[in-house]
């Protein structure tokens, strides 16, 4: 691993946590994850992950008007990255993880350092 791939982690994570506070929400980890490249992330299998659904764009116009976790029709959609996952995806990536998630208020929130050794570990 190179200082480019944690350049790549810490830009797409400020994106999730654009006021610095080490917080993000583990729906946004999920779609951090597929949008990292290897070694640290999976964004070839969100490749992978879009070839097997229908076609991309009809599902982001058809779950964009909804809600960003939809469990009726089985996909969490980031509407400010025109992102979507499988609902199944999603909870398998955060289970394999098996990080610590805190609660702030009525939040569920996972922090940077956990993430980064977590990932680090898992790639090499």
């Amino acid at each position: 691993m190179s200082s480019q791939d944690y350049d790549a982690l810490i830009e797409l994570w400020s994106f999730y946590d654009p006021t610095a506070t080490g917080w993000i929400k583990p729906k946004h980890l999920a779609f951090l994850i597929y949008e990292l490249p290897a070694p640290l992330g999976k964004l070839e299998d969100y490749k992978e992950i879009l070839k097997k659904t229908l076609d991309h764009n009809t599902m982001i116009k058809q779950y964009s008007d909804k809600k960003a976790i939809n469990m009726k029709t089985k996909f969490i959609y980031n509407d400010k990255k025109g992102l979507i996952l499988p609902h199944n995806t999603v909870l398998k990536l955060l289970i394999d993880l098996c990080l610590p998630v805190y609660k702030y208020e009525d939040a569920s929130l996972v922090h940077f350092k956990d993430v980064c050794l977590t990932i680090t570990k898992r790639a090499m």
